[in-house]
């Protein structure tokens, strides 16, 4: 330990290195990051005196020392988490959440039903002339991530939150196009009413939904019921099953029209190292 390597050879240290050693005694979590320069200043000595201290305590270098300073402060009992910090009632309830998370991933794989309607979805997804992904309030994170998941896959893939879409849009849906909603308890009316609007265009709707049943799924050609855990106080859900279902998704839909997937990254990937490229030639001038 740092602390114990200082105190020993505390009394044997020049009185400059001893200013340094009470810094870092006192300021450990600064000390950790600073330069040796910002160091010396934050105390009023030279960087060459940080150095010093740091081979005076037997280190290669100020780097070596600084690395243990940092596996110290790891180690120390306030940044380690013991069953005896937390809450036995809480500790209980975090357990029975996990378990319920657990389980229900695990009856993922037995759920014929879904993973058909799954491969229907993707099928449907990868022939649309385009996609547009709808999830609000809770469901955003989800939706949004799904929405660049496929945008990565695919072309005119986009994503709409409540009020973002507009007519324009709505007016290119055809019977080619796919709509894919994200609806959970408590149905967000302002997805309802967007459903409602462009089934008029009859696209291919598809919806993941906690319930067969909600207006979103009766409203769909495409159902694929996926539950999750919700708190009922607060209707904050837990997406880890949806979240899930969604990888499974983009690898049905990379599957459906691999060849077109796969030449789609590479152009994406060869337009991001693109700029780089450039820049490195014009430093080369």
């Amino acid at each position: 330990m740092i602390r114990e390597q200082i105190m020993m050879r505390y009394d044997a240290l020049p009185k400059m290195q001893k200013k340094v050693a009470d810094f870092i005694l006192e300021n450990p979590t600064r000390a950790a990051v600073m330069t040796t320069t910002k160091l010396g200043a934050a105390i009023g000595v030279s960087d060459t005196t940080v150095i010093r201290l740091a081979y005076a305590l037997g280190y290669e270098g100020f780097m070596q020392f600084q690395k243990r300073i940092r596996e110290d402060m790891l180690a120390q009992p306030e940044h380690i988490i013991s069953e005896a910090t937390i809450d036995t009632d809480h500790l209980n309830e975090y357990q029975r959440v996990l378990t319920e998370e657990i389980q229900l991933l695990s009856n993922m794989r037995s759920n014929l039903s879904n993973l058909k309607q799954l491969q229907v979805a993707a099928h449907h997804i990868a022939a649309a002339d385009r996609v547009m992904i709808f999830g609000y309030y809770g469901e955003h994170t989800v939706a949004y991530q799904l929405y660049l998941i496929l945008e990565a896959l695919r072309p005119n893939v986009s994503y709409y939150r409540e009020n973002s879409i507009g007519f324009r849009e709505i007016a290119e849906l055809n019977s080619r196009s796919a709509i894919i909603s994200v609806l959970y308890h408590p149905y967000c009316p302002g997805t309802l009413e967007l459903m409602e609007q462009v089934k008029k265009k009859t696209p291919y709707m598809i919806t993941i939904t906690d319930s067969a049943f909600s207006k979103g799924a009766q409203m769909s050609d495409c159902t694929i019921e996926i539950p999750i855990i919700g708190d009922a106080e607060t209707h904050i859900n837990s997406m880890t099953t949806v979240t899930a279902y969604i990888n499974l998704l983009a690898r049905a839909v990379k599957e459906c029209s691999r060849d077109a997937v796969l030449q789609r990254v590479q152009t994406v990937q060869s337009q991001l190292v693109q700029p780089k490229t450039r820049y490195l030639h014009l430093k080369s001038y």
